[in-house]
């Protein structure tokens, strides 16, 4: 099976595909072959979601003019798989000039989906719409590659327990101020006095420089620091590593890695910075509270002994996310 997977310049969307065609090769023999999707500088969003819904154009020229993209050079493919709002247009635009089916991890947000096979959503209320699958975000973490976690029941399970802090950054619904990155510090460092945890750090895409340096600086004040991963020098998939610690701290700007947390079997606690806007993710991070593998703490007064209390409430999850998206996917591209 030959897949085409559509990236744009952000990490979190280039993971999300490379996870999805992951998954298929485990069941399949594939070939994948990445194509970066970048719109030409006319090719606003708005002027993307109008063409998405005038089938009348030909998609071969709307390829070239919109994307640079030659159809003839791409070749033939029997899937692709798009993440991030850049391939939404190109990815049907490829689907109804070769008749691959195209699936879409994330929200489509008006654009015409005549032409997608299957768009994955994250939030539950929005999987019924036609050719959307509510499911868990995909990623290329395989938790049978990492040791068992342990088991965190009591106070004094925590004491030498590995917890990874998965940092991101300010996005459209968090803000992060600079008291904030200094709060969080404080408490790295406050949790591993007081618990006794041992902390490994990863930094992210969306990471500032200033938080970075300052994160630095915390773990290396750290006595018991167990890994630093800065993004800026090992680049994308270098915190794969972290995910085999006993338990996973994110900070809950970034679903995609409290999702990847999820996919690695380990209990999960999100750290919330001020909220700028409300959207779907708090709906949705409230609904997997309620699974019991996850729990959201603000950042604002928080204390290593709520933290414990919460850690120790939570169980690592039992059910793999990657079966629900077997479930999901088999309509479109048959058995796995």
């Amino acid at each position: 099976m030959r897949i085409l997977t559509l990236v744009d310049a952000r990490t979190g969307h280039a993971r999300q595909v490379a996870g999805l065609a992951q998954l298929i090769g485990r069941r399949r023999e594939v070939e994948v072959v990445e194509r970066r999707i970048v719109p030409r500088r006319l090719m606003s969003e708005r002027v993307r979601w109008l063409m998405s819904h005038l089938s009348f154009l030909s998609p071969e020229r709307l390829l070239r003019r919109s994307y640079g993209i030659d159809l003839d050079e791409v070749g033939n493919f029997d899937l692709v798989i798009g993440s991030g709002r850049p391939s939404i247009l190109a990815g049907s635009l490829i689907a109804r000039a070769t008749g691959a089916p195209f699936v879409y991890c994330g929200r489509v947000a008006g654009y015409a989906t005549d032409h997608m096979a299957l768009v994955l959503v994250p939030y539950a209320a929005d999987g019924h719409w036609p050719r959307h699958a509510y499911a868990p975000i995909p990623s290329p973490i395989e938790p049978e590659t990492y040791p068992a976690p342990r088991r965190l029941r009591q106070l004094t399970d925590l004491a030498g327990a590995h917890v990874a802090l998965l940092v991101g950054g300010p996005s459209s619904r968090r803000g992060w101020t600079t008291v904030e990155w200094a709060e969080l510090s404080y408490f790295i460092l406050s949790a591993e006095r007081e618990l006794g945890i041992r902390w490994s750090i990863a930094t992210s895409q969306r990471t500032p420089a200033t938080a970075r340096d300052m994160l630095h600086t915390t773990f290396g004040s750290l006595a018991e620091g167990c890994d630093w991963v800065d993004f800026s020098v090992e680049g994308p998939g270098s915190a794969d590593r972290l995910y085999g610690a006993d338990a996973i701290c994110v900070t809950s700007d970034s679903t995609s890695m409290i999702a990847e947390g999820l996919a690695a079997m380990r209990p999960v606690v999100g750290i919330q910075s001020h909220r700028l806007r409300r959207s779907r993710d708090d709906t949705q991070l409230a609904l997997l509270q309620t699974e019991g593998s996850f729990s959201d703490l603000p950042l604002n007064g928080l204390k290593p002994s709520a933290f414990a209390a919460t850690l120790l409430q939570l169980t690592p999850p039992t059910v793999d996310p990657r079966a629900r998206l077997y479930e999901v996917l088999e309509p479109v591209i048959g058995p796995l």
